[in-house]
């Protein structure tokens, strides 16, 4: 309700569940330390819960969600916070790198 009266919400989740993870529309995701690695929508902008958004950014950078994964378990696999990651991607840089950064920078 608070959302939907136009009011900014900001909250942290650790290892959410799908379902939970589904019902935001953007995300801050930080690595150890407060590092940035991504910021934007976490759905497509079809308004539908696809997690379209996340799954784009992190495509381009060569990480693809596999079909019937969790998504908030890939993410956390992918960036290294997860129990089977295996990355070497330099995330905090990919971001400030990425159109997306550009963008949201460009904005502020």
């Amino acid at each position: 309700k608070v959302a939907d009266s136009g009011k900014a919400v900001v909250c942290t989740i650790h290892q959410p569940s799908q379902k939970v993870f589904a019902q935001f529309t953007d995300v801050l995701l930080l690595k150890k330390g407060g590092t940035q690695l991504y910021f934007g929508p976490l759905h497509s902008k079809t308004g539908n819960p696809d997690f379209g958004g996340l799954k784009k950014y992190f495509g381009r950078l060569g990480f693809k969600c596999p079909k019937f994964r969790n998504v908030a378990d890939w993410m956390l696999d992918v960036v290294g916070a997860g129990y089977t990651s295996t990355t070497i991607v330099d995330f905090p840089r990919a971001w400030e790198k990425s159109k997306l950064h550009k963008k949201l920078h460009k904005h502020l």
